[in-house]
Protein backbone atom coordinates (compact mmCIF):
# COMPACT_ATOMS: atom_id res chain seq x y z
CA UNK A 1 0.00 0.00 0.00
CA UNK A 2 1.55 3.30 -0.76
CA UNK A 3 2.05 6.11 1.86
CA UNK A 4 -0.35 8.30 0.24
CA UNK A 5 -3.24 6.02 0.09
CA UNK A 6 -2.40 5.13 3.54
CA UNK A 7 -2.03 8.83 4.99
CA UNK A 8 -5.81 9.50 2.96
CA UNK A 9 -7.33 6.27 4.67
CA UNK A 10 -6.28 7.81 8.37
CA UNK A 11 -7.48 10.95 7.39
CA UNK A 12 -10.80 9.47 6.26
CA UNK A 13 -11.26 7.10 9.07
CA UNK A 14 -10.24 10.71 11.74
CA UNK A 15 -12.71 12.47 9.36
CA UNK A 16 -15.45 9.79 9.74
CA UNK A 17 -15.13 9.61 13.70
CA UNK A 18 -14.95 13.74 14.07
CA UNK A 19 -18.83 13.37 12.30
CA UNK A 20 -19.94 10.42 14.35
CA UNK A 21 -19.21 12.52 17.71
CA UNK A 22 -20.58 15.62 16.39
CA UNK A 23 -23.33 14.51 15.26
CA UNK A 24 -24.39 12.54 18.17
CA UNK A 25 -23.02 14.31 20.85
CA UNK A 26 -25.53 17.07 21.29
CA UNK A 27 -27.59 19.30 19.50
CA UNK A 28 -25.88 22.52 20.95
CA UNK A 29 -22.28 21.05 19.81
CA UNK A 30 -23.67 19.99 16.11
CA UNK A 31 -25.41 23.68 16.08
CA UNK A 32 -21.53 24.82 16.84
CA UNK A 33 -19.96 22.73 14.21
CA UNK A 34 -22.73 23.66 11.85
CA UNK A 35 -21.76 27.47 12.42
CA UNK A 36 -18.10 27.15 12.51
CA UNK A 37 -18.54 24.90 9.50
CA UNK A 38 -20.43 28.26 7.85
CA UNK A 39 -17.69 30.61 8.46
CA UNK A 40 -15.52 28.62 6.73
CA UNK A 41 -17.05 28.41 3.80
CA UNK A 42 -17.32 31.70 3.72
CA UNK A 43 -13.73 32.46 3.96
CA UNK A 44 -13.05 30.11 1.63
CA UNK A 45 -15.36 31.62 -0.79
CA UNK A 46 -13.83 34.90 -0.01
CA UNK A 47 -10.46 33.48 -1.00
CA UNK A 48 -12.52 32.27 -4.30
CA UNK A 49 -14.01 35.82 -4.94
CA UNK A 50 -11.16 38.02 -4.41
CA UNK A 51 -8.89 35.37 -7.03
CA UNK A 52 -11.58 35.67 -9.78
CA UNK A 53 -12.04 39.49 -9.28
CA UNK A 54 -8.45 39.93 -9.32
CA UNK A 55 -7.16 40.83 -12.72
CA UNK A 56 -3.26 39.57 -12.64
CA UNK A 57 -2.28 42.14 -15.60
CA UNK A 58 -3.53 45.52 -13.54
CA UNK A 59 -1.59 47.43 -11.18
CA UNK A 60 -4.39 47.72 -8.53
CA UNK A 61 -4.09 47.30 -4.90
CA UNK A 62 -5.92 44.71 -3.08
CA UNK A 63 -7.51 47.45 -1.03
CA UNK A 64 -9.57 48.79 -3.80
CA UNK A 65 -9.96 45.12 -4.79
CA UNK A 66 -11.95 44.96 -1.71
CA UNK A 67 -14.25 47.79 -2.37
CA UNK A 68 -15.47 46.29 -5.74
CA UNK A 69 -19.07 46.43 -5.43
CA UNK A 70 -19.00 42.56 -7.50
CA UNK A 71 -17.03 41.44 -4.88
CA UNK A 72 -18.92 42.85 -1.72
CA UNK A 73 -22.01 41.36 -3.59
CA UNK A 74 -20.42 38.59 -3.96
CA UNK A 75 -20.03 38.11 -0.20
CA UNK A 76 -23.33 39.25 0.87
CA UNK A 77 -25.17 36.83 -1.03
CA UNK A 78 -23.01 33.72 0.19
CA UNK A 79 -22.98 34.61 3.69
CA UNK A 80 -27.05 35.24 3.64
CA UNK A 81 -26.94 31.86 2.00
CA UNK A 82 -24.72 30.03 4.42
CA UNK A 83 -26.31 31.79 7.53
CA UNK A 84 -29.62 32.09 6.52
CA UNK A 85 -30.06 28.97 4.39
CA UNK A 86 -27.91 26.24 5.13
CA UNK A 87 -27.54 26.88 8.72
CA UNK A 88 -30.98 26.97 9.64
CA UNK A 89 -32.05 24.35 6.92
CA UNK A 90 -29.54 21.75 8.63
CA UNK A 91 -30.50 23.11 11.97
CA UNK A 92 -34.08 22.26 11.14
CA UNK A 93 -33.53 18.58 9.84
CA UNK A 94 -31.77 17.82 12.61
CA UNK A 95 -34.49 18.27 14.93
CA UNK A 96 -37.05 17.10 12.95
CA UNK A 97 -35.72 14.36 11.51
CA UNK A 98 -32.83 13.09 13.71
CA UNK A 99 -29.11 12.92 14.07
CA UNK A 100 -29.50 9.53 12.04
CA UNK A 101 -30.30 11.45 8.71
CA UNK A 102 -27.05 13.09 8.65
CA UNK A 103 -25.30 10.27 9.39
CA UNK A 104 -27.06 8.32 6.30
Amino acid sequence: MSQNLLKRSITSIILLSLLIFIIFSHQNIFILSILLLGLIICLEANKLFLKSLTDIDSKITSTTNKLNIKFIMLNIITFCYIFFIFCNLSYEIYRLESPIFFYI
